[in-house]
């Protein structure tokens, strides 16, 4: 496995923090129509990259050098501590495979698990070039559809959990805007107190904590894209809702929404931007 990481998909990981589009629903209309749709699952990443990261002094100080070096060396410090646990904990996980086991399974659901005809599932590690897509776009016709679907993972702030994100986008010809798009979150249960602990809990029993989160993430990621993908527009008026929490660090994030799906110990919700999330009850 290799640790380096692009520019560009580490831009796509930092982009986890920030807002998410609204959805777009796959219109009844629009899926009688559809004859065909081509897959392609870009998922840049080998395996998770453990980085410290602090955010807060530069946007107190309203930015600038010094708000940004302050941040800089907590990141550092941070980093240093959990230096002496880093190779164990990806000697312990470095066998398992996320990418190839997501896709597979995301393949064979979206070829049984739904009324739409998918065409089998392409791969690709970096994201498509514009021009490729429109040559793409070009090439297909009418009743086609086309359906990337980009996933990143990364560990929260203190490494005590994963967070993992698809987001799928469908285009048609002669469409200018998607005719479906849509961003899914799923964020595993706490694995140790934080910090070093945390990454020497992923560790633990040749990293069977990480490969259970990662599991679980593939599973539940694929079932809201295809939950999603047979919904309406709009969620029934009464249907339940929860309110649970996106934790990192020691900032939590209510997400309300309706309760699409619940074990007793997960709930998979839908917020009011339509995005759906898997968090910890």
């Amino acid at each position: 496995m290799f640790r380096v990481i692009t520019a560009g998909a580490l831009a796509l990981m930092l982009t986890a923090c920030g807002s998410m589009p609204t959805r777009i629903a796959l219109e009844p209309a629009t899926k009688q129509g559809l004859v065909e749709i081509r897959v392609l699952s870009v998922l840049p990443q080998d395996e998770v990259i453990v980085r410290a990261e602090t955010f807060g002094a530069s946007a107190a100080l309203g930015g600038g050098l010094i708000g940004a070096l302050i941040d800089s060396k907590v990141a550092e410090g941070r980093q240093n501590a959990v230096q002496d646990v880093l190779v164990p904990f990806y000697q312990s996980v470095d066998d398992y495979d996320f990418r190839s086991g997501f896709e597979r399974n995301l393949g064979v659901a979206l070829a049984n698990g739904t009324t739409l005809k998918f065409a089998p599932l392409e791969r690709t590690a970096m994201p498509m070039m514009p021009k490729v897509l429109v040559e793409r776009m070009a090439a297909m016709k009418v009743g086609d559809g086309h359906l990337t679907i980009t996933t990143r993972y990364a560990f929260t702030s203190d490494f005590s959990r994963l967070n993992v994100t698809a987001y799928a986008e469908m285009k048609m010809p002669g469409l200018e805007k998607p005719a479906y798009l849509n961003t899914f979150i799923y964020q595993s249960r706490a694995a140790g107190t934080g910090g070093p602990d945390s990454i020497k809990s992923w560790s633990d029993k040749k990293g069977a904590a990480y490969r259970a989160a990662m599991d679980e993430a593939s599973r539940e990621l694929i079932a809201m894209v295809q939950i999603d993908l047979a919904a309406n527009a709009t969620d029934p008026i009464d249907a339940a809702k929860a309110t649970l929490e996106q934790i990192d660090g020691a900032t939590k994030r209510p997400v309300s929404g309706v309760v699409l799906a619940t074990n007793g110990e997960r709930t998979m919700l839908r917020n009011a931007a339509g995005n759906i999330y898997s968090l910890v009850q």
